[in-house]
C-alpha cells in the first residue's frame, strides 16, 4: 500500500463522485480528514482488502495444493506396499520352482541308477 509521501509525490488526477450527504457529513463532523483524503483512505482499504482476500485465496490455494500431495503420496504408500507383497511372492514362487527342480533331478538320477543295476542283472535264463 501507496505510503502517504508516496500519494503526495504522485500525480494527481482529478475525479468527482456522488457521495451520499450523510456520509460527507460525519467525515467532515470527524474532523480529521478533508474530502479528499477520505476518498484517497477510502481507496486505499478497497486495495488493502483485495489484497487480503488475494493472501486467503492463496492460502486456500496452498491447502488444496498440499491435500492433493497428501492424497498422492497415500497412493504412492499403497502402490509400495502392493509392490512389495508381489515380491514376497515372487521370492516364495522362485524357492519352490527351485526345490520342485532339485526334486526332478534326483528323480531323473535316480532313474538313470535304476536303469544302470537293472542293466548289469542278467536274466534268469542266462545263469546257466
Amino acid at each position: 500500500m501507496p505510503d502517504d509521501k508516496q500519494i503526495k509525490e504522485d500525480k494527481k488526477k482529478k475525479c468527482s463522485a456522488l457521495i451520499p450527504q450523510s456520509l460527507l457529513t460525519a467525515i467532515e463532523d470527524k474532523g480529521r480528514w478533508n474530502q479528499t483524503e477520505a476518498i484517497i483512505k477510502g481507496l486505499e482499504c478497497l486495495l488493502l482488502e483485495d489484497r487480503e482476500k488475494i493472501t486467503e485465496d492463496t492460502g486456500e490455494d496452498e491447502q488444496k495444493i498440499r491435500e492433493e500431495y497428501e492424497r498422492i503420496i497415500e497412493e504412492k504408500d499403497k502402490h509400495i506396499e502392493t509392490l512389495k507383497s508381489e515380491i514376497t511372492q515372487a521370492t516364495k514362487d522362485k524357492e519352490y520352482l527351485q526345490e520342485t527342480h532339485k526334486n526332478y533331478m534326483i528323480q531323473v538320477q535316480t532313474q538313470i541308477n535304476t536303469r544302470l543295476i537293472s542293466e548289469d542283472k542278467k536274466p534268469w535264463w542266462k545263469i546257466w
